[in-house]
């Protein structure tokens, strides 16, 4: 759980809470506020989750693409390989 600080309206007191909570209560005048997040609450919330490079994950798609093409076309040219030279010219 991350500690959220923010400072009270009442009377600019530090205030400490959860980011979780609902409501606090300042220690120092006792007011009771409700937790509303504001929009750097919300775009911050998932800094723990990584971010997809889009640009990275094109480039690595298109590299074990042509990693299987490669393959594919060497497992092809050998297969043609091996049938024109191992089979007898009498089958044509």
């Amino acid at each position: 759980m991350k500690l959220v600080e923010k400072r009270c309206p009442n009377c600019s007191a530090s205030l400490s809470f959860d980011e979780y909570a609902k409501s606090v209560t300042c220690n120092y005048c006792g007011t009771s506020f409700k937790i509303e997040k504001d929009a750097s609450d919300v775009e911050n919330k998932d800094d723990n989750v990584p971010t997809i490079n889009v640009k990275l994950v094109k480039k690595i798609s298109m590299g074990v693409f042509i990693v299987w093409a490669l393959v594919f076309i060497f497992i092809l040219t050998m297969f043609l390989i091996m049938f024109f030279t191992v089979f007898p010219k009498v089958m044509w």
